[in-house]
C-alpha cells in the first residue's frame, strides 16, 4: 500500500511540471563545419569542428577515412577532430567518394569527401649529356633509368656507331648501354645524337668523335714544272714546306678544293733562313678554305746539342715560334689561280693571307688570279694587309680580299692596309681590289695600302670599299686608298674608293692635332718623288675631329720637295676637321697640277684655308680644267670654291664653283677666298655660287669677294664672271658688288670704304670679275670664255668633263 501511494505521488508531480508554462524548454543542437571535403591523391589530414548538447558520433563509410576521435559528450563548446584520409594509389582513374555521418541523438549530418586518383608521369634519365671518342675508335657507356619501356638511337647516316642494347623495358634499375664508335679516316671532328626516347619523353646525349690526327702526305709529282708536285689533302699541304727545296725551285698544284679547319697548327712554308724556297704554286681555280691556325710553331734541335749524361736523356727538340704568320711566309716565286675562304690569322710582325712578305730582295714575288673571301687578319707588329704584311719585288694581278685587317700595334706606325700593309723597292698593283674594313691603333692606315715606299710603285685598275676606323690621336695619315706615300715614285691610274666608304676617328683631340685624312691619300709625304694620279676617284664620307687639320676628300696634304700631277680625278662625300680642310684636296706643300677634276664634297671645318676644292697651298699650284659644286663652311677666315688660301703663286684657269661659301671670320671668295702669292693668276673661271657670306666682325678684316675675296699682291685676275643673282653678305657692310676689268700683274683696287681704316688696308683688295647676264647658263659663259670643248661637255646648264 506504501508503494502505490509513493507512486501515485510521483505522477501527481509530473503531470504537475508538464502542465506549468514556466517549465524551459531544451532542443536537440548538432552543428558541423562543413558538408564537402577535398582531398588530393597524397591524402592528409583536416580538422572538422563539431558542436552538440548531447553526445555524439562520427564515422565513415570507407576504409580510408580515419578520425581522432570517434565520438563526444554534450558540450556548449566547438569539438575538432581531426579527419584522416588514406593517399589513393588509383592511377589515372576517377576520384572516389565516400560519406561521412555526425549522429548526435535524433540528429544526422553528412559529409562529402571526394578524393582524386594519382596521376602517372612518365620519368626517364641518362646519366651523361655529352659522349667524346678518340680518332681510333672506342665503346663507351651510359646508363639509362626509366619507369618506361625505352628505345636509343642515332640518325640512320650515323653509321659509325653502334648502340647496346637499343631498347629496354620500364625498370626502377639503372640499364647499362654501350656505344661503339668506329675509327675515323676524317681529318675534322665528327658529331652525332643519340636519342633515348619512351611513351613521351626522350632526352639526348651529344656525341663527338676526333679528327684522325695530321700528319704530312706523300705527294705525288716530282715538283718540276714539267711534273708538280699534286695537293689533294690536307697532309698534303703539311707536306709542302719539307718538299720546297731549300735553295732551289718547286712545283706544286692543287688538285681539288681543301677543307683546312684540320689544321691547328701551320709552319709557313718560306719563313726562314734566307727566304731561299722558290715555289710556283697553282691552285687549279680550286679552294682552300677554313684555314685558322691556332698555333705556328714546329721543333728543331737547339743550335748547339749538349752531350747527354746518358743513353736515357736525349737532347729534347725545342719548340720555335715561326714568323710571318700567312700560307707561305715570305713568297719567293708565284701563287696563281687560288681561291681561299673563310680565313682567320693573327700574328705579332708582318702578315697576311697570301704572305707575311711578297717578294723580297733579290727574290721576286707574283701573285695572280687569287680571291679571298671571309677573311680576318689581326696583327700586333707593323706591316699588316689582307694579301700580304709587305710587297717588295712583288706583282699582283687580279688579286681580291674581303674581310677585315686589324693592327693592334702601338708603337710607331701601323703600316695597315686593306690589301697590303707596306711597299719597297718596286711594286706591281693590276686589277686588284679590296672590300674591308680597316682598324688601327696607330697611323699609316689604308683601304688599299698602309704605306708606300720604294723606287717606282704603281696601282692600275684597282678599287677599294672601305670602312677605315682610326684610334689615333694626332700625325695619323688614313686614307681611303693610301695611308702614306713615303718619298716613292708612284703612279695611280684608274684607281678607285668606291660609293659607301667611310673614314672616321672618334677620340678626343687637342686643338691643331695634325690629321691628315684623305679619301683617297691621307698624306703624300714625297721627298724629291714624282707622283702621277689619274682617272681616279674617292666616294669617301670623312668624319673626324673638328680638331683634326690637313684634311681631303681626296688627298689630306703633301708636303716637302716633290712634285704631282693629278689628271681626270674626282671625289664625292663630305669632309670635316679645324684649318686646312678641303673638298678635294687639304693642303698642298709640294709642287702640284690639277687639271681636269671635280669635287662635290660638302666642307665643314672649325677652322681656318678652307676650300670646298682646295684648301691651302705654301707651293706653286696650278689649278685648271676643274670645278667645285660642294658648299664650303668655316669658324676661320679664308675660305674659297676653288681655294681657301695661297701664300705661294698658283695658277687657276677654266674652273667654276657652285657651292655655298661661308665664312664665320673674314677672307671669302667664290673662287678663292685670299690670294697672298705673287704673280697668282686666276682667269676663265666662274663663280656660281648661290650665296657668299663672309661674316666679319669689322672692316678692316680680310675682305669677301665674289670671285677673289682679298689679293693683297700683285698678281692677273683676268676675265672672270659671276652669278648674276648671287647673294653676297658682308656683315660689316662695307663691300658691295660691282663689275670689275681685268686685273693685269697688279693688286685689285681698293674699294673707297677703305679710306676709313687706319689698319688693313691692303686686306680689301677683292676681285668680283663681271657679273653674268642673267638669262645666261653656266654652261653658256664657260663658251663664251673659250672653254675648250675637247675637254668640256656644255650640253647641260652646267659644264661637266668629257
Amino acid at each position: 500500500m506504501k508503494i502505490r501511494n509513493i507512486l501515485l505521488g510521483l505522477l501527481a508531480m509530473t503531470t504537475f511540471f508538464s502542465c506549468n508554462p514556466d517549465a524551459p524548454d531544451v532542443r536537440p543542437v548538432l552543428e558541423v563545419s562543413t558538408s564537402t571535403m577535398t582531398f588530393n591523391s597524397y591524402g592528409g589530414e583536416r580538422p572538422v569542428l563539431i558542436t552538440a548538447n548531447n553526445a555524439w558520433t562520427i564515422e565513415a563509410d570507407a576504409e580510408w577515412i580515419s578520425f581522432g576521435q570517434n565520438s563526444g559528450e554534450a558540450s556548449a563548446e566547438k569539438q575538432q577532430v581531426m579527419v584522416y584520409v588514406d593517399e589513393n594509389e588509383a592511377v589515372n582513374a576517377d576520384p572516389r567518394v565516400a560519406k561521412i555521418t555526425v549522429k548526435s541523438g535524433a540528429l544526422t549530418h553528412e559529409i562529402e569527401v571526394t578524393q582524386s586518383a594519382s596521376e602517372f608521369v612518365e620519368e626517364l634519365s641518362v646519366s651523361v649529356s655529352a659522349l667524346s671518342a678518340v680518332a681510333a675508335g672506342e665503346a663507351l657507356t651510359f646508363t639509362v633509368t626509366s619507369n618506361v619501356a625505352w628505345t636509343v638511337t642515332v640518325p640512320a647516316e650515323v653509321d659509325w656507331v653502334t648502340l647496346n642494347p637499343a631498347s629496354g623495358e620500364a625498370s626502377a634499375e639503372a640499364a647499362t648501354v654501350t656505344v661503339t664508335i668506329a675509327a675515323t679516316d676524317v681529318l675534322t671532328e665528327r658529331t652525332a645524337v643519340i636519342t633515348v626516347s619512351g611513351e613521351g619523353v626522350e632526352e639526348t646525349i651529344s656525341l663527338s668523335q676526333a679528327g684522325k690526327p695530321l700528319a704530312p702526305e706523300t705527294m705525288e709529282g716530282a715538283g718540276t714544272e714539267a711534273s708538280p708536285y699534286l695537293v689533294k689533302t690536307v697532309g698534303n699541304m703539311l707536306a709542302m714546306r719539307d718538299a720546297a727545296v731549300v735553295d732551289g725551285t718547286t712545283y706544286f698544284r692543287l688538285e681539288n678544293d681543301i677543307d683546312m679547319a684540320p689544321v691547328k697548327n701551320w709552319i709557313p712554308i718560306n719563313f726562314d733562313g734566307t727566304f731561299s724556297r722558290q715555289i710556283h704554286f697553282d691552285g687549279g681555280n680550286f679552294t682552300l678554305s677554313n684555314f685558322a691556325p691556332a698555333t705556328w710553331e714546329y721543333s728543331q734541335q737547339p743550335a748547339t746539342e749538349a752531350e747527354p749524361a746518358d743513353d736515357s736523356q736525349p737532347v729534347e727538340p725545342v719548340v720555335v715560334k715561326a714568323g710571318y704568320h700567312s700560307l707561305f711566309g715570305v713568297l719567293y716565286g708565284s701563287v696563281k689561280n687560288l681561291k681561299i675562304d673563310n680565313v682567320t690569322i693573327s700574328g705579332t710582325n708582318a702578315c697576311g693571307v697570301i704572305g707575311g712578305y711578297v717578294g723580297t730582295g733579290g727574290k721576286p714575288g707574283l701573285v695572280e688570279n687569287v680571291t679571298i673571301t671571309n677573311a680576318s687578319v689581326t696583327n700586333a707588329g707593323d706591316r699588316v694587309g689582307g694579301v700580304c704584311g709587305n710587297a717588295k719585288e712583288a706583282t699582283f694581278k687580279n688579286v681580291s680580299f674581303k674581310g677585315t685587317v686589324t693592327s693592334t700595334h702601338t708603337a710607331a706606325e701601323a703600316k695597315a692596309g686593306g690589301f697590303a700593309g707596306h711597299t719597297e723597292t718596286t711594286a706591281v698593283f693590276e686589277n686588284c681590289s679590296a672590300d674591308v674594313t680597316v682598324t688601327g691603333e696607330m697611323n699609316d692606315l689604308g683601304g688599299f695600302v698602309g704605306k708606300i715606299t720604294g723606287n717606282q710603285i704603281s696601282f692600275t685598275g684597282c678599287d677599294v670599299k672601305v670602312n677605315l676606323i682610326s684610334n689615333k690621336v694626332g700625325k695619323n695619315r688614313c686614307g681611303g686608298f693610301l695611308g702614306w706615300n713615303s718619298s716613292s715614285n708612284a703612279t695611280f691610274t684608274d684607281c678607285h674608293v668606291l660609293a659607301g666608304s667611310t673614314l672616321a676617328n672618334d677620340k678626343t683631340w687637342s686643338a691643331g692635332d695634325n690629321g691628315n685624312f684623305g679619301g683617297f691619300i691621307g698624306f703624300g709625304d714625297t721627298t724629291g718623288s714624282v707622283v702621277t694620279i689619274s682617272g681616279c676617284s674617292a666616294s669617301v664620307s670623312i668624319n673626324v675631329n673638328d680638331k683634326s687639320t690637313y684634311n681631303g676628300g681626296f688627298i689630306g696634304g703633301t708636303g716637302y720637295e716633290s712634285t704631282m700631277t693629278i689628271t681626270d680625278c674626282h671625289t664625292e662625300g663630305s669632309v670635316n676637321g679645324a684649318n686646312y680642310v678641303g673638298g678635294f684636296f687639304g693642303a698642298v706643300q709640294n709642287t702640284v697640277t690639277i687639271e681636269r677634276c671635280w669635287s662635290s664634297v660638302n666642307v665643314t671645318s672649325t677652322g681656318q684655308r678652307v676650300g670646298s676644292f682646295v684648301g691651302t697651298t705654301t707651293k706653286p699650284l696650278t689649278i685648271r680644267n676643274c670645278y667645285s659644286t660642294g658648299d664650303a663652311t668655316a669658324n676661320g677666315q679664308q675660305v674659297g670654291g676653288i681655294l681657301g688660301y695661297t701664300s705661294q703663286k698658283v695658277t687657276i684657269e677654266c674652273c667654276y664653283a657652285t657651292g655655298d661659301i661661308t665664312s664665320n671670320t673674314a677672307g671669302t671668295g667664290g673662287i678663292v677666298g685670299t690670294v697672298s702669292g705673287v704673280n697668282s693668276v686666276v682667269s676663265k673661271c666662274v663663280a656660281w655660287n648661290e650665296n657668299i657670306n663672309c661674316n666679319r666682325s669689322a672692316a678692316d678684316k680680310w675682305a669677301p669677294g665674289a670671285v677673289v675675296g682679298a689679293a693683297n699682291v700683285v698678281g692677273t685676275f683676268k676675265a672672270c664672271y659671276r652669278r648674276a643673282d648671287m647673294n653676297f653678305v658682308d656683315a660689316a657692310g662695307k663691300m658691295i658688288l660691282e663689275d670689275q676689268d681685268d686685273i693685269i700683274e697688279t693688286t685689285p683696287p681698293q674699294p673707297s670704304y677703305t679710306a676709313e681704316l687706319t689698319t688693313n688696308q691692303t686686306a680689301q683688295q677683292a676681285y668680283h670679275g663681271k657679273a653674268a647676264d642673267s638669262t645666261d647658263s653656266l654652261s653658256a659663259v664657260a663658251q663664251s670664255l673659250g672653254w675648250s670643248t675637247d675637254v668640256w661637255d656644255f650640253s647641260g646648264a652646267l659644264p661637266v668633263l668629257k
